[in-house]
Formats: structure tokens, sequence, C-alpha cells
């Protein structure tokens, strides 16, 4: 990936040191497991427990730049209040540490500058999701699309704690290990949505983009893959909870944490393969987990739908995107419910008769009676 142009100081290859630095903070963190009871268990307390211990332990402190801009009470320690310092200190000559950005950001304008701040890379957890706001989502709606299109940065939403984690590890890895030039942002709430049991061993692939969160274990005559990104994960559980004692439909629930990422990959991969049509055909993250034969796809997020829907275009099954587009911004497990049985309906391999029946059980709790997709 490409440094912007507009950044104030080049970026230079990573250095023995600055590779040493981040095994270093990598070590720490695998000790913030929140499956003990002690450790953080919302993705909000995940990212500040973060941002403390590498900023408290004294072997970490030596090796990672904290930046808390977050407008919150600082914790003792190395913390600063922006990047700019970090030009003029002796140490940032030497090598480049590993950079974790807290900030509270809700527009683009306060992100950008933010990461104009800094030399080119860098992971930035944004705490707006739990300031008070004027915004439905607590950030400018457009602040969602823009991260989209921006080439720089790779946005993620994290349902959990666990996530957080992961993400942040493999950011470190891929930026001060390998030498990725990009900024990692990742949108922090405040919810510890399910419980803990239910994650999988898959969670260390949530950098990426996607994993395997739970599937119904009995075959189905029908099946449906529901996808859900941050606070939609827990709906979209319960989603599949109804679709299988309801209506005896199973399904592949998968956590998204960036659907960005999969559709950036998704149209390289494609433009890959055009370009290359005698060599091996390569195979991007979304194919590998949706191109088998399981029903159809429906994929939820908080934001605009355009979040989700920008992966529809490499997934090869039937496809619904849902986003925050109910009258007060709320995703119901019924809504997805719904979108999931009309898109049975569509394929022909369910009765038509069922979809009308879920719209009078479920219409009082959707704000919609005509599912949209």
């Amino acid at each position: 990936m490409p440094t912007p142009k507009t950044l104030l100081a080049p970026l230079v290859p990573i250095s023995p040191e600055t590779r040493d630095a981040a095994i270093v903070c990598l070590h720490k963190l695998i000790g913030l497991r929140s499956g003990r009871q002690e450790a953080p268990r919302s993705p909000l307390g995940m990212g500040r427990s973060i941002a403390r211990m590498l900023a408290v332990d004294e072997s970490a402190s030596r090796n990672a730049w904290i930046v808390r801009g977050d407008a919150e009470e600082h914790e003792a320690g190395e913390m600063l209040t922006a990047a700019w310092p970090l030009r003029y200190t002796a140490s940032s000559r030497r090598f480049e540490r590993p950079l974790i950005y807290m900030l509270r950001a809700q527009s683009r304008t306060g992100l950008r500058a933010a990461f104009q701040e800094t030399a080119g890379r860098g992971v930035f957890l944004n705490t707006a999701g739990t300031a008070p706001f004027r915004w439905l989502k607590r950030s400018r709606p457009e602040l969602a699309l823009w991260l989209t299109d921006y080439p720089f940065c790779i946005p993620y939403d994290p349902a959990s704690a666990d996530e957080v984690q992961a993400i942040v590890s493999a950011a470190l890895q891929a930026l001060y290990v390998e030498g990725e030039e990009a900024y990692y942002y990742l949108a922090l709430h405040d919810e510890v949505l399910l419980s803990e049991a239910t994650w999988t061993v898959s969670l260390s692939e949530a950098y990426t983009g996607m994993y395997l969160f739970n599937r119904t274990e009995k075959e189905m005559l029908h099946t449906v893959r529901l996808l859900g990104a941050g606070r939609t994960l827990e709906p979209v559980v319960r989603a599949a909870r109804i679709l299988l004692e309801d209506w005896r439909v199973g399904s592949e629930v998968w956590s998204c944490p960036s659907y960005t990422r999969l559709a950036r990959e998704g149209e390289q991969v494609e433009l890959w393969n055009t370009l290359h049509p005698l060599a091996p055909r390569k195979i991007s993250r979304l194919e590998r987990c949706l191109d088998a034969p399981g029903g159809p796809v429906v994929a939820v997020t908080s934001y605009e739908q355009h979040v989700a829907a920008q992966i529809g275009a490499y997934v090869t099954a039937p496809f619904v995107a849902l986003g925050a587009d109910m009258p007060d911004g709320t995703i119901r497990a019924e809504w997805i419910v719904l979108h999931a049985l009309r898109a049975l309906v569509s394929e022909g391999r369910f009765p038509v008769e069922c979809l009308v029946e879920a719209l009078n059980r479920y219409g009082n709790e959707t704000d919609a009676t005509s599912p949209r997709g």
C-alpha cells in the first residue's frame, strides 16, 4: 500500500530495532485474554487495557508510542495527547516504535488530522462510540462511508474484546514486523454482546475480515449464511436461533469485523485473475468462506447499508445487505429473519406462505412490513 503524499514525514524501512520492539509488544498482548475474570470484556475495555499496559509496563513502554487523544483521564505512564511530539524526540530519530493512538473522532476531519500527525502507519482506536452524540451512530454518517473509500486505512468494527486483541496483534505484526504501510482503524463500543463461551478458535482469523462464529450442528433442508459486524453480531446470532426454532432453517454465522477489507481483497483478486488468465487462479477470503453451497448470504452492519453491500460483487450466492436504515436505526433479529426467509423464497426453495406467516408474526417487532434487499 503506498504512502499518502499528504503525510508530513516519509516512512523509512522497518529496522531490526522496530521489529524487536513490536515483538516485545506482541508478547505483552498475549496476557490480555478476555477469558480471564479480570480481563476486559468490551471492545472499549480491551482497547484501553492495551494502551494502559503498553504505557505502564517497563519493558513495553520503552518499545511503543502510546497516544491518548480521546479526552479521557490519563493514567500513569508515558502517554501523549497527540503524535506531533514524536517527530522531535531523540528516540523517534533512532527507530520507529509501534504506535497505538486512541482518539475520539466523530468526523472524517478529526480522523484524517490524526492520521497526518503520524509517519504513515499506526493502530488507531476510536472511542467515539461511547461519546455524547448528535448522530445515531455517535459519528457523522459519512465517516464510515469515507473509510470504505480511503485506501490507506483498513477499518474494523469489532464485536468483542477478543476481536480487538486479535486485530491489534495482527496489525502490529503487519505494520512493524512485515513493514506494511497502512493505518489500522478500530471503532470501539462499550457493550458486552455475547457469552465468551461462544467464541471459537477461528477468532485468530478476525484480522482477515471474517471468521466462522458458529453454525447449526444438524444438517437442515434449508440453510442460510448470516454475516454480522460489531454490535450487529448479537441480533444476527438471535436471528439464527429464530430461524432454527421457528422455521427449521439452519445457518452459518460469520463475524465480519471488516467488510471493507473483504471487498478490497475481492477486487484485487478479481483484477489479478483478469490480467493473468494463464496463471493459477487466486481465491479471495470471501470465496474461500462462502463459495461452498450453503444458501443465500445476508450481511448486516450497524452503519449505512453500503458498508455491507460492498462485498456483494464478490459473493456468488444470492446476496442481501442490511444496514441501519430502520426508522430508529436499530437492527432487530426479526428483521434479519424476514430477509433471510425472503431470500429463500426468491430462490424457490421455501414456500411463500411461510414468509407471509413470518410477516404477520414479526410485523410488530420489526418496524418494517416489507423487507428490502
